[in-house]
């Protein structure tokens, strides 16, 4: 069995590695917050009260 996804893995957690490095403190705290209002709103979603006709 190959263990090339092991390795393709392995190359995205450098490459994501790296690129956080290139981001400043203030850049990585705003992806942080958006990511954080994008799951609010698709658990709110989810979560919300079906409307009965």
């Amino acid at each position: 069995m190959s263990n090339q996804p092991e390795l393709f893995f392995e190359q995205q957690d450098f490459q994501t590695q790296l690129a956080l490095t290139e981001f400043s403190g203030e850049e990585l705290t705003e992806i942080a917050v958006e990511a954080l209002y994008r799951a609010f709103e698709l658990m709110r979603e989810d979560v919300a009260p079906e409307t009965v006709h």
